[in-house]
């Protein structure tokens, strides 16, 4: 019976403990859109771990908001990329709007599968926090 109470101090102690814990405070909240949105979610499912290290030091939304800013400019690069490569203007927009939106909507599902690839599900991105050269190095 003593050996249950001593327990129960014990818990009571260590719940109280753990009830004043606060996670460190960030400098200043970043923007984390889409792109950081769906690499949290990867982190979450697969890399629990580095996800729980990251919220627990306080730079999870400063690592997601880098991971945001380095995927929408390789979005946009490889973007234009593919427009230039696949002669896609102005004057085509202009002259066959429909061909038009349906080239660009197949760039963009393109691109977005290689962004994914290279920068949201990188193993080396979330290893080393940055993304490595992937498919398109070739075209930078």
């Amino acid at each position: 019976m003593c050996a249950l109470i001593l327990l129960l101090k014990l818990f009571h102690l260590l719940f109280e403990r753990l009830h004043s814990l606060t996670l460190p405070e960030e400098e200043e909240p970043r923007f984390v859109g889409v792109w950081g949105q769906r690499h949290l979610q990867y982190l979450k499912e697969y890399r629990r771990n580095v996800y729980l290290d990251l919220m627990m030091s306080g730079r999870l939304n400063s690592y997601l908001a880098d991971i945001e800013e380095q995927a929408q400019e390789r979005f946009e690069r490889i973007v234009e990329q593919m427009k230039q490569t696949q002669g896609i203007t102005e004057q085509l927009k202009a002259d066959n709007a429909l061909e038009w939106v349906g080239r660009m909507n197949n760039i963009q599902a393109c691109t977005r599968e290689i962004v994914d690839k290279e920068i949201i599900i990188s193993k080396n991105n979330v290893d080393e926090g940055k993304a490595e050269n992937g498919l398109l190095s070739t075209l930078q």
